[in-house]
């Protein structure tokens, strides 16, 4: 069984994102062994494609969206 970490923001992102629900974390230099061979490369060309597609403004819609349905 995997572990679990509970999320939580630091009180470094709380004081300076106050208005902002939740952050993202990047972590490289990681390992992933159940990545199929391939599988990077695809995810690549999708990620291009979906920048491609997206405006800031159909981002944001969709951030709103989640929210909103994520408050109820």
């Amino acid at each position: 069984m995997r572990n679990r970490v509970k999320f939580a923001n630091s009180e470094g992102y709380q004081s300076r994102y106050e208005d902002v629900p939740f952050g993202f974390a990047l972590i490289e230099g990681c390992i992933n062994l159940e990545n199929p061979e391939g599988f990077d490369t695809h995810k690549r060309k999708l990620l291009r494609e979906m920048r491609k597609r997206s405006t800031l403004a159909e981002i944001t819609e969709r951030i709103n969206a989640y929210d909103a349905f994520f408050r109820k």
